[in-house]
């Protein structure tokens, strides 16, 4: 199947969405599982030094599937009832809060799990990390590199010829190259919620690679159908967020009931039809310049979700 339609009419989209954005860089991209294909483009405003790799993106909360959601399809086993009630948002945790880098371990630990209703989490994100790293030992960033394409990498580990769009500033500065989650920066470890940054090309690499190693697209359909049965239908499977309204959706009309992916704080999407065997990712510096509007990025996403639901 030819992506460049999709490509193009997305190109179309961008420029005219392009001006009423807060953010000067952007790559978006189309994976076809069908094929184990994808085709992607960058598209910025702004000078930058030239990448033999493209731009690397801070993933934001897209490191939580990432990494999370990978660990759980490569192995099950190690997430115990309670670790997948917080990986689904279930377990009663507080949705954020200011970590220490001396006790934030501490911290996470001391809460107690209950079954509760789903409450978007941080720290459930960091207790189901640390509950399956305990069982595996070791740390599921080890676990995942299995899967994980070279132009994925934790902050800490950028090459040095990484260019980095700006994502905003820290006590005055601009925060480049450097995750822009408070905790994940002053915790300076590898954590689960968020952490990653990526080239496009990475995203989608890394995605090929999960669906050759696991047939996630399958397991996943299977996991979403299950919940369903279940009679509460939960917003979060396994890791990833999926589509609850398949008319409002960030992912775009057209996106599917067993569609799932996660978005991200800095502006980034990814989002998969494992019906159709399709997937887009859009890559954004969407906190440059502010973080509190998002309308505008969201009928971004919305619009170029639905150019590449046609395809198939």
């Amino acid at each position: 199947m030819q992506l460049q339609p999709a490509l193009s009419e997305a190109q179309e989209i961008i420029s005219r969405l392009w001006p009423a954005q807060n953010f000067d860089q952007l790559a978006f991209g189309v994976v076809d599982f069908q094929t184990a294909g994808q085709e992607f483009f960058e598209w910025g405003r702004v000078e930058s030094h030239p990448s033999p790799h493209g731009w690397y993106f801070d993933l934001a909360s897209v490191t939580k599937p990432m990494i999370l959601g990978i660990s759980y399809l490569l192995r099950p086993e190690i997430f115990s009832p309670e670790a997948i009630l917080c990986l689904e948002h279930r377990g009663g945790l507080p949705a954020w809060g200011r970590l220490s880098c001396d006790s934030w371990r501490e911290k996470i630990n001391s809460f107690k799990i209950t079954s509760s209703p789903e409450l978007y989490s941080d720290y459930s994100a960091i207790r189901a990390q640390l509950m399956a790293e305990e069982k595996l030992g070791q740390s599921l960033y080890t676990l995942c590199r299995s899967v994980h394409d070279s132009e994925m990498c934790h902050w800490t580990e950028l090459p040095k010829a990484a260019v980095c769009p700006v994502t905003g500033t820290r006590q005055g500065k601009a925060v480049q190259g450097k995750v822009h989650d408070d905790n994940a920066f002053y915790i300076r470890e590898k954590v689960a919620h968020a952490g990653l940054f990526s080239t496009i090309s990475g995203v989608g690499k890394t995605l090929l690679n999960l669906q050759k190693k696991t047939d996630f697209l399958s397991k996943m359909i299977d996991y979403i159908r299950a919940g369903k049965s279940s009679g509460h239908e939960p917003r979060f499977v396994r890791g990833w967020d999926r589509v609850q309204n398949p008319e409002t959706t960030l992912a775009g009309k057209g996106a599917g009931p067993l569609t799932f992916g996660h978005l991200g704080f800095t502006g980034t999407s990814v989002w998969i039809n494992p019906e159709q065997k399709l997937g887009y990712i859009l890559l954004t510096n969407g906190t440059t310049q502010y973080w509190y509007a998002k309308d505008n990025l969201n009928t971004l996403r919305r619009e170029l979700g639905a150019a590449v639901w046609k395809l198939r």
